[in-house]
Order: structure tokens, then C-alpha cells, then sequence
């Protein structure tokens, strides 16, 4: 079942609808996924190594994908971790990414279902 609480901001995704056409459904949102999956599984990795600089990089660029994609309560989550990055130990920032890829999964139904509003 679906997700009920906005995961996404619905005028940044509709803009990128617009540009991209179906290559959204097709291209890009498998895309996002595939390469966010990928990005959570290395920041957690660099949390556990204590690499605190490569994992505010690292989530700063996650960040930046997903506020492109309108993404919202992911980059709210991935801005936590960024920022925390600098003060806070690893592991409390290793236990923000529990839920990462579990959002992740959400938003994109999320933007699938919209995707298949908007073609109606």
C-alpha cells in the first residue's frame, strides 16, 4: 500500500515531468533509484569507517539529487546526516540511515503513482 504522508514536492516534480517527458518513467526515476540505493549503501559504509568528510560529501551530493528531483523528505533526512557530519559521532549519524532506502522506495511509488495521473 502506498505511502501517505508527502514525500515529495509536487511542483519541482512536475517541472521535471515536463522537461523530461517519459523518459522519466523510464530512464530517469530508475535512474535515481538505482544510483540513491547505491549512495546510501556507501555512505553507510564510510559512517562505519568513521570517513566523516567523504560521507558529508557523499550526502551532500544525495541531497542535491533528490531537491532536483523534489525529493523532499529525503534531502530533509540526507541534510540531517550532511550537517551532522561535523559535530555529531558516527553512529548516531549511522543510525539516520536505517530508514533511507525504505523512504527511498516510497518516494518513488510516490512519483510513479503521479506519473500515472498525469497521463490520465
Amino acid at each position: 500500500m502506498p505511502p501517505h504522508r508527502p514525500l515529495i514536492n509536487l511542483k519541482t516534480f512536475a517541472s521535471v515531468a515536463a522537461s523530461t517527458g517519459s523518459s522519466l518513467e523510464t530512464k530517469y526515476l530508475p535512474e535515481f533509484e538505482a544510483q540513491l540505493s547505491k549512495d546510501f549503501d556507501l555512505l553507510r559504509t564510510h559512517l562505519l569507517a568513521n570517513s566523516m568528510e567523504t560521507s558529508e560529501r557523499l550526502a551532500h551530493t544525495c541531497v542535491g539529487l533528490c531537491e532536483i528531483m523534489g525529493a523532499d523528505a529525503l534531502s530533509k533526512e540526507l541534510r540531517r546526516i550532511e550537517q551532522g557530519c561535523r559535530t555529531d559521532a558516527p553512529m548516531s549519524l549511522y543510525a539516520l540511515t536505517d530508514n533511507l532506502h525504505l523512504t527511498l522506495r516510497d518516494t518513488c511509488s510516490q512519483m510513479q503513482m503521479i506519473l500515472k495521473h498525469m497521463d490520465s
